[in-house]
């Protein structure tokens, strides 16, 4: 997601999710769902069935699932046949048996539209320049609940992945997650069959409807597979379709050379026409940016929020967490993707001097990482981006670049962290100390756990003698000492290094560290 209107547009929104598990879902695995829904564009309104596939523990008699009131449930069954369910606030409570089973749950009505998309969740209901509908789907501050019943949680994600059966009138075209199986024809009416079997996060569930053309080209990816790579455009804007194309090829090239392959191979590399503008929706991510792209150095055809909502793909799609207390981990990397670019397209001053004009945003508000479990709205804030993103940029600077990109890819490729299981801040931080013997706990909690930067003072003495110390770590950490044209790296701790300089020496003249320096 993007950074202007966060906040605002958390507090235009009642919803949220994460936090505290509800003791009936801490032991129910969704295994898959899947979806056959039947969309009315006129009256803006969904119909039709999700099969959940689970499996909770053989005692257990009480399949919990969300889902937001607004919608009227007509009936459960399984294979045996109905089964007796409740409704309690935004909660659906089936009577089902434990152990690995399948329930199908037919529902219906109008769901909420989105106030302010992709920050509001919602549907978004738009038309396009002809006065042809335009459907769009945004989920992530609030979860799977307002298009579907689901086990609304971070921490659950279809170990399996997900199907939908999507039906609108003709000629209307659905894009959505995955492969796309078949087009099934009845009347008027088009069901467009889609499949996934990687493991997906509810709100990563996704389809958007319109008037669309597709383009696509083969991807020839690093890992040597070659996946289909597709935009789909209103058919107005269609003839952006090749240079959109452009555009995705480099921003994914960038991203695989620095995270590796590109995590969804068997699917596609997608992007869908919205009418909001960009979310991270799991092999078909919402572009809205209106194909303003920017010419960054010399030649290179940029789209800045395309390049950021693919940058999830790695982080946030395939690496995900289980509590929003580390949602850092998705928007700062992904984020950190994003000033990457800069690097790769023009050059290493190009990249410095762009981290060092993001510092202006963070304002040390709230810390990165608050106390767990968290709901969206607690973790989510503008400096997960701008601080995490200064996280990473900083610990590049600390164990050089040669080992910082080692541990990206490694980070990105690791098995223990993606797909079907998730990670964590201290997943992160035990990665970090193989690759180093420094003691960074100091520098972590100050960046991660705190809201102030490394405070640091800087003595005038006399005869020309400067002494530099941290106030706030005890360990040492490299710092750039400039004194006149030279630039020296020194090793600053808690107790005084003194610097010889006939004026004020310039301390990280390169802006590697988030520093506060008091002057004495």
């Amino acid at each position: 997601m993007i950074l202007s209107g966060v906040l605002e547009a958390q507090k235009n929104s009642g919803l949220t999710w994460g936090g505290a598990m509800d003791p009936l879902q801490a032991e129910v695995e969704i295994l898959r769902y899947d979806l056959d829904l039947a969309l009315d564009l006129k009256k803006e309104s969904i119909e039709g069935t999700v099969g959940i596939r689970y499996r909770m523990p053989e005692d257990q008699r009480t399949l919990r699932l969300d889902l937001l009131q607004g919608f009227e449930v007509r009936g459960v069954y399984d294979s045996d046949g109905q089964l007796e369910f409740s409704r309690t606030e935004d909660f659906l409570d089936i009577s089902a048996d434990g152990g690995e089973q399948e329930v199908f749950i037919e529902y219906s009505g109008t769901p909420m539209v989105a106030a302010r998309p992709p920050w509001s969740g919602g549907f978004s209901w738009a038309e396009d320049s002809e006065g042809r509908h335009w459907q769009g789907l945004s989920s992530q501050n609030a979860g799977g609940k307002i298009f579907m019943p689901c086990l609304n949680h971070p921490s659950s994600r279809a170990a399996e992945g997900v199907s939908l059966a999507i039906t609108v009138p003709e000629p209307y075209v659905v894009a959505a997650n995955g492969r796309l199986e078949g087009v099934e024809e009845k009347g008027n009416l088009l069901t467009y069959h889609w499949v996934t079997d990687y493991p997906i996060s509810n709100y990563n569930i996704n389809f958007t409807t319109g008037y669309f053309e597709r383009s696509e080209r083969p991807f020839i990816s690093v890992s040597g597979d070659t996946v289909p790579m597709v935009v789909y455009l209103l058919e107005e804007d269609a003839h952006h379709a090749e240079g959109l194309l452009d555009v995705l090829e480099q921003s994914a090239k960038t991203h695989e050379s620095y995270f590796g392959p590109y995590p969804f191979p068997e699917d596609k590399l997608a992007v869908v026409h919205t009418s909001y503008l960009g979310m991270e929706h799991q092999t078909i991510n919402a572009y809205g940016n209106k194909f303003r792209f920017d010419t960054v150095g010399n030649d290179v055809v940029f789209d800045w929020l395309l390049h950021h909502e693919l940058g999830h793909e790695w982080w946030g799609n395939k690496l995900s967490v289980a509590d929003w207390a580390d949602f850092w981990l998705h928007e700062g990397f992904c984020t950190y993707g994003d000033w990457l670019a800069r690097e790769a397209y023009v050059d290493k001053e190009k990249y410095l001097k762009y981290a060092k004009s993001r510092k202006l945003g963070i304002l040390f508000l709230k810390p990165l990482v608050p106390e767990r479990p968290a709901s969206a709205k607690e973790a989510y804030h503008r400096e997960v981006y701008t601080k995490g993103a200064f996280v990473l940029h900083s610990l590049r600077w600390i164990l050089g670049d040669d080992t910082f990109f080692d541990l990206l890819k490694d980070i990105a490729g690791e098995s223990r962290f993606s797909y079907e299981n998730q990670w964590s801040t201290e997943d992160f931080l035990k990665v970090v100390s193989k690759y180093t013997d420094r003691d960074l706990d100091g520098f972590f909690d100050v960046m991660l756990y705190g809201t102030d930067p490394l405070e640091m003072t800087l003595t005038e003495w006399s005869d020309e003698v400067y002494s530099l110390q941290f106030d706030n770590i005890e360990h040492t950490l490299p710092v750039e000492v400039q004194v006149g044209d030279e630039v020296k790296t020194l090793e600053v701790g808690s107790k005084s290094i003194f610097i010889s300089a006939p004026k004020p020496p310039v301390i990280d003249p390169n802006g590697w560290l988030l520093t506060k320096i008091k002057k004495s």
